[in-house]
């Protein structure tokens, strides 16, 4: 109602605010979360669906698929949101983000509309592949094998996604990248 009531007098839907972001990245971080109708709303008026925010460089999409907001995740991808812009903090694209906490259904639809599941973090990396293998993530796990990853990529100090499953004792993530053919036998770059 704040919004609407707003642009009826003249505010520009695409201005930043004190911290640099937009009403939309504004009603992704509501009390309680966000209102899909809100987000509707300023959709329809058109906001920016890939705008960061100034601080970490988290777009809209990246801030729905972290935090588990699926129905907003679908409908910013259905209005153009780019599924593979990368945060400026570490280098994280909404899949890596989605895949590190679990977020099936997020993976799921990112996939759908084409994120690069081999897209990892800018200085050391470590892609959603391995991020769902260190966490136990099975199902994530399944689903990104699906998009043909590249299984064996290495984060910088030479350790893959089996490495780090098999390190951590998720005995099924291991049986899922053992069908996947990866090298069995890599070694990281201390030598283990």
């Amino acid at each position: 109602k704040t919004a609407c009531l707003l642009l009826a007098h003249g505010a520009k839907i695409n201005q930043p605010d004190s911290d640099g972001g937009n009403p939309l990245l504004s009603a992704l971080n509501m009390p309680g979360g966000p209102e899909l109708e809100a987000i509707r709303f300023l959709i329809e008026r058109g906001v920016d669906v890939n705008k960061a925010s100034a601080d970490i460089g988290a777009t809209p999409l990246y801030i729905a698929a972290a935090n588990g907001f699926q129905g907003v995740v679908s409908l910013l991808l259905e209005n153009g949101a780019n599924p593979n812009i990368v945060s400026t903090d570490i280098g994280a694209t909404p899949l890596y983000i989605a895949a590190q906490n679990g977020h099936q259904g997020i993976v799921s639809l990112l996939l759908d509309k084409q994120a690069d599941p081999n897209i990892g973090l800018s200085e050391t990396k470590v892609t959603p592949l391995y991020i769902a293998a260190y966490n136990g993530h099975v199902d994530v796990v399944e689903l990104l094998l699906r998009a043909k990853p590249v299984v064996d990529a290495t984060t910088t100090d030479g350790r893959t996604a089996l490495f780090i499953a098999a390190c951590n004792g998720h005995i099924d993530v291991v049986k899922l990248l053992l069908r996947a053919k990866p090298v069995v036998d890599a070694t990281t770059t201390d030598g283990r």
